[in-house]
This record gives C-alpha cells, structure tokens and sequence, in this order.
C-alpha cells in the first residue's frame, strides 16, 4: 500500500540533500569572495538617459584600495555607456559625484563634484560630451542637493542649503551664576561691528 505521506517525506528529503550538498560542490568549482574581493566591488548608480536616447550616465562607485588609499567613502565616477554598450569615464580618479543631469540637446553634462576632497562643498560643473575639459559653473558656498537644466539649456536650477553667515558663532558653554547652579546653555551671538549683540 502506497502512503502519500512517505512519498512528500521522500521528497523533502532528496531536496534537503541536494541544498545540502549543491554549496560544496559549487565552491569546489569556484572559490568563494574573500574580504578583500568584497570590499573591491564596484557598483553603477544614478543611471539618466540622454534626451535622445543614444547614451546614458551613471555613477560608478569605485572603493578606494585596501591598504593603500586613506579610509572613507568610496570614490564616485561619472561615466556615459553609448547604445553599443561602450562605457567610457568622463569624470574620474579621485572624485566624488552626487548627481548629473543632461543639457536639453544631449551634447553636455552637468554634475554636482568635488574634486578636491578637502573642499567643504560640491559645486556644479559642465562637461561636453564630445570632448572638453569640465569646467565649474557654479562654485558653492553651501550643500547643493539637486540640478535642473532649463528647457533653452541657458540656465541651470538647484536646490541648495542657506550658507551660514560668516559673524554669526554658536557658544557652547555658558556658566550660569546666582543660587550655586552650573549649567550649560547654548547661546547664539553675533558679532557686530566689534561689540558682542545677543
């Protein structure tokens, strides 16, 4: 007498043998990724297709080298890969690039970079796509989070944070005197022609 039960049991257990047994066979075959091999990968991000369709931009992260470049974030390239699947870097090496953004007519690329990775802020740069060097169109005094070119290509929007002005300073610490209490307070000043205005 056939028992459908025994039959599902068989089943399950020709299946958990094989799970079992198929991740040996494979690293026999391949070795596995060590650490170094994990922290090397590089990843595309922040694909935009060109207005008319032959070329798209991406961002390339390319982890800094293991026991060779200084610790932090990895590198953010810019690069464009045409239709044939040719990719090509146009903004690359030690850089960092949040975001870009196509002129109108596809013929130019605007990106938000440092290329300085000492500089306190991004700036929005142009770069042509048939050759050019890029060149700075707007240098930043604070955060740029997002670009828009206009629609005639002449004008470019962007989101950006207030800079903070340069008299105004944040103190820390204030000693509260009368009744024997301490504490600290944060106090905002602002310098005004040489005297102290609260």
């Amino acid at each position: 007498m056939h028992h459908p039960g025994k039959r599902a049991l068989r089943h399950v257990l020709t299946t958990l043998i094989i799970l079992i047994t198929l991740p040996a066979a494979l690293a026999a075959e391949k070795p596995a990724l060590s650490l170094e091999d994990t922290v090397s990968l590089k990843s595309a991000s922040g694909a935009v297709m060109s207005p008319n369709g032959d070329a798209v931009a991406y961002l390339l992260s390319v982890p800094r080298t293991l026991y060779v470049d200084a610790d932090g974030p990895a590198w953010k390239q810019l690069h464009v890969v045409n239709t044939d699947g040719e990719s090509r870097p146009y903004f690359s090496g030690q850089v960092s690039v949040s975001q870009v953004a196509w002129s109108p007519d596809g013929n130019e690329l605007f990106f938000i970079a440092k290329r300085d990775v000492k500089a306190d802020f991004a700036d929005i740069w142009r770069m042509p796509l048939h050759g050019g060097e890029a060149e700075v169109v707007y240098k930043a005094s604070a955060g740029i989070k997002s670009i828009h070119p206009s629609p005639d290509g002449r004008t470019i929007a962007f989101l950006a944070s207030d800079p903070k002005p340069a008299d105004d300073k944040t103190l820390k610490e204030k000693r509260i005197q009368g009744a024997g209490l301490r504490g600290v307070q944060p106090v905002r000043a602002r310098l005004d022609a040489g005297r102290r205005v609260r």
